[in-house]
């Protein structure tokens, strides 16, 4: 049904895809399914530019990384802020050394699903750790959810 008649058909469908996806780290265990949201980052090309005459010629050659940023619903039992903590606070030691980069990076998946459970996307964020944890609002007002966000560097995403 091409046209209009079509478009409209897609878009009573659901032209969009629902938010269904899973959170898969190893030092964050308890997330897989307490993600609420992923916010994927810009990834840009950068350039440098080669010129004799005339208008020149960019030419890419490295590729710049946004940091990925992901909010979680915390449990009952304090999860998986609680994982979360103790993965930020194992790259340093209290005297300020670093710990070796291989101790803490871990590979974080994030699979995206259609509303019939296929497998849409899935993107690899490779050797990956915490740089920051948002503050944690605490009110007797009564919440409806206790959420936190962490911030994630990593050295490459891959998509598939």
């Amino acid at each position: 049904m091409p046209g209009f008649e079509g478009f409209k058909a897609k878009v009573d469908q659901g032209l969009l895809l629902n938010n269904r996806f899973t959170f898969q780290c190893g030092e964050l265990r308890s997330a897989e399914h307490m993600c609420q949201s992923v916010s994927l980052p810009v990834i840009s090309m950068q350039f440098f530019e080669w010129k004799q005459t005339g208008a020149g010629l960019k030419i890419p050659n490295n590729f710049t990384y946004e940091p990925l940023t992901a909010t979680f619903i915390i449990d009952k039992n304090g999860q998986p802020y609680k994982e979360a903590f103790q993965w930020i606070n194992s790259i340093t030691t209290f005297t300020y050394q670093f710990n070796d980069m291989d101790s803490y990076e871990e590979n974080i998946t994030i699979k995206e699903y259609a509303p019939d459970d296929s497998q849409v996307g899935e993107w690899n964020y490779l050797q990956a750790y915490p740089f920051q944890i948002s503050p944690r609002e605490k009110t007797n007002a009564g919440a409806d959810v206790d959420t936190f966000s962490v911030t994630f560097a990593y050295r490459q995403v891959t998509y598939k």
